[in-house]
């Protein structure tokens, strides 16, 4: 019976960790693609790069302008347990990237609440 249940946790032990090594795996290709994003991208190169965005949203700002904002989210997980997400936003403005990041973003956000209280 001991021997059952050695053998029991073992198996979840390299479950866990072979699963834990391609969660790994997948957030460093996520991090690898992001880095690839360029002032200048078109929307389809994006894409192109990271997958379809999670979600998108239309900013209008104050000179009339607009920015189309995509998020992609990057989940990190240890096997099965779940350590975080990231959503990563890219803004385009004209159908190209003029910025990324969650600051960036927030700027650009507050810029338009401006305009739209």
């Amino acid at each position: 019976m001991k021997k059952n249940c050695r053998l029991f946790v073992l198996f979840i032990f390299l479950a866990t960790t072979i699963c834990g090594c391609a969660s790994y795996r997948e957030a460093q290709k996520a991090q690898a693609d992001f880095e690839q994003i360029k002032l200048g991208m078109t929307k389809g190169q994006v894409i192109d790069i990271m997958g379809m965005p999670q979600d998108q949203e239309m900013l209008v700002l104050e000179s009339g302008s607009t920015v189309e904002a995509l998020r992609f989210n990057t989940n990190f997980r240890l096997g099965i347990l779940p350590l975080g997400r990231r959503q990563i936003p890219v803004c385009l403005q004209d159908g190209e990237v003029i910025g990324w990041g969650k600051d960036f973003y927030k700027n650009k956000k507050r810029e338009s609440e401006l305009l739209f209280p």
